[in-house]
């Protein structure tokens, strides 16, 4: 199988496997603060995944999520759990209001959850 697509994410690992198996991408997964702006100008698109959340990994996020809004690339948040706790909901939230991703996936409770936080402030 020939995948012309290459993706770089800072992302859950299981995600990460899943991505690999069904949507046929070549990628690296990378999350290190130090790395992960040089990364995204290799890449056709970037994936964040927000299923592994720890105070370097939100760094690592918005240094990804900037570059690739900085070249014009495509990326795409999946936020998993907003709405669950206050950090993920913080962090989704930081996310596109500072680097508004291109695409926006998520699953019918995130999707649900996730615009009342919004209408609550």
């Amino acid at each position: 199988m020939n995948c012309a697509l290459f993706v770089c994410w800072t992302t859950l690992r299981i995600t990460l496997r899943l991505v690999l198996l069904f949507q046929c991408i070549k990628g690296n997964n990378a999350q290190s603060e130090e790395e992960v702006e040089e990364f995204v100008p290799l890449v056709s698109a970037l994936l964040i995944n927000i299923g592994t959340l720890s105070t370097p990994w939100i760094k690592s996020m918005h240094k990804a999520a900037a570059k690739a809004l900085e070249l014009g690339k495509v990326w795409v948040l999946d936020p998993v759990g907003v709405g669950a706790t206050n950090i993920r909901t913080k962090t989704a939230t930081d996310l596109v209001i500072s680097h508004k991703p291109t695409v926006i996936r998520g699953n019918a409770s995130e999707s649900w959850l996730w615009p009342r936080t919004f209408a609550q402030d």
